[in-house]
């Protein structure tokens, strides 16, 4: 197995996308929505492209970091975050 090194996202919201995917159910429908993030990468996207609401931009960042130190334990153990 090679050896990579595991690059910490400098955005949690997106993970350096730039975009925001998520499902929303409406009348029993599952629907795919996108939204821009508020970082630089976000910024890039057209402005017809809706932000990502605050609050729901917290608890993905807090998702996507749970997941990330849950894979990689030696990588944020003595990263200030």
């Amino acid at each position: 197995m090679k050896d990579t090194k595991v690059k910490i996202p400098k955005c949690w919201i997106c993970n350096d996308e730039g975009m925001v995917f998520y499902y929303k159910k409406i009348n029993g429908i599952k629907y795919e929505y996108a939204s821009r993030c508020k970082c630089v990468k976000g910024l890039c996207y057209g402005e017809q492209i809706p932000i990502v609401d605050e609050q729901f931009a917290e608890a993905i960042a807090e998702g996507n970091f749970k997941k990330f130190s849950e894979r990689h334990p030696e990588v944020i153990k003595g990263q200030a975050v």
